[in-house]
C-alpha cells in the first residue's frame, strides 16, 4: 500500500453511529474535488450504502446517461473478478477500474465478497486485498484515495497495515466515551495520519466541538450537523441527491453548514495526501 492513499474509517466505540454515511459524504466531496476515489464496502456496509442511495437510483434508471450505460457491452464488475484477474498476473489499473461501480464521474465502489469462515478470521477485509497479489497497489495505481468503509473493526497487535493507512474515528456526542476515544487513538498511534469526526446532534450539548477538542488535543476532531435533513435524507434513500443540492447552494454563496464541515475535514486530507506524489489538485484556488 501507498501512505496517505488508504483511509479507513471506524467507529472509535460501539456507540458511535453513521460510519457509512461519513465514508458516503468524504467520497462525494472529494470527487467534486477533482479526486478519483473508491469506496470499498464490506456486505454490512454495502447493505448501507444501498439504502442511503435506493430511491435516487432508482430516479436516475431513467436518465438519458443511465439508458446509454446499460446499453453498452457489459464490464467486468465484482472482487471476484478482480481476484481471478490477480491471480493470472493479468490485472492492471484500468482493468481494475473496470471490475468497480460507477456511483458517480470520478467516484467508483467496490464490494468485497468474503467468506463466512474469512470474516469470523481476524483478517481485516484490506488484508485479503494484500493478500491477493498486491491488489492494493494497483488500486493506489488507479485512484487517488480509497476509503475503506468497513462495517466491523478488530484490534490486532501487529500493526502491518496499519502503518500504511490512514484514520478517521467517529466520535459520538456523548462525553463518556471521550475517554474510551482517548484510548484508542493512543493504541492505535501506528496509523499514519488520524482525524475524528464528532456527530453532532446538538451543538448545545457540553460534549461539542470546543470541549473535544480541548481534550484531545494530539487529534485532529471536525463536527459534522447531523440535522433532521440530512437524517430524512437517509431514511428515504435520497442521501447523494440531497448532498448534490446542498453542494449546488452552497457553489451559489450561501452558508451550508454540512457542506462547509465535510469541507474542512476533505481540505485536511488533501492536505496530508498530497504526499501520494499527485500533482497539485486542480481545484486549490476554490480555497484561496
Amino acid at each position: 500500500m501507498k501512505p496517505y492513499k488508504h483511509w479507513t474509517v471506524n467507529a472509535a466505540h460501539r456507540h458511535a453511529r453513521g460510519q457509512t454515511t461519513i465514508t458516503i459524504l468524504l467520497g462525494l466531496h472529494l470527487s467534486l474535488n477533482g479526486f478519483k476515489v473508491l469506496i470499498v464496502h464490506d456486505h454490512y456496509s454495502a447493505c448501507a450504502f444501498q439504502s442511503y442511495r435506493s430511491r435516487w437510483k432508482q430516479a436516475s434508471a431513467s436518465s438519458p446517461e443511465e439508458k446509454w450505460r446499460t446499453s453498452q457491452p457489459t464490464m467486468l464488475e465484482g472482487w471476484q473478478a478482480i481476484a481471478r484477474m490477480a491471480a493470472s498476473q493479468q490485472l492492471t489499473p484500468e482493468l481494475f477500474i473496470s471490475s468497480t461501480i460507477p456511483v458517480l464521474p470520478q467516484l467508483d465502489r467496490l464490494e468485497l465478497q468474503l467468506d463466512g469462515q474469512r470474516e469470523q478470521d481476524s483478517r481485516l477485509p484490506y488484508d485479503s486485498m494484500e493478500a491477493e497479489t498486491g491488489i492494493t497497489e494497483i488500486a493506489a495505481a488507479a485512484y487517488d484515495l480509497i476509503l475503506w468503509d468497513i462495517g466491523y473493526y478488530r484490534e490486532r497487535e501487529s500493526a502491518h497495515h496499519n502503518v500504511q493507512m490512514s484514520c478517521i474515528h467517529l466520535i459520538s456526542q456523548d462525553e463518556a466515551n471521550l475517554a474510551e476515544f482517548q484510548a484508542v487513538a493512543k493504541r492505535q498511534s501506528s496509523f499514519s495520519f488520524q482525524a475524528a469526526v464528532l456527530n453532532m446532534h446538538d451543538p448545545l450539548l457540553t460534549m461539542n466541538i470546543r470541549y473535544a477538542k480541548r481534550k484531545c488535543k494530539d487529534v485532529s476532531i471536525h463536527a459534522i450537523p447531523y440535522d433532521s435533513s440530512l437524517r430524512q435524507s437517509m431514511a428515504e434513500g435520497m442521501l447523494i441527491a440531497y448532498y448534490l443540492k446542498e453542494q449546488h447552494r452552497h457553489e451559489r454563496g450561501e452558508s451550508v453548514p454540512l457542506i462547509e464541515s465535510v469541507d474542512g475535514i476533505v481540505r485536511e486530507i488533501m492536505d496530508v495526501s498530497s504526499h501520494v506524489g499527485r500533482p497539485k489538485w486542480r481545484r486549490d484556488l476554490r480555497w484561496g
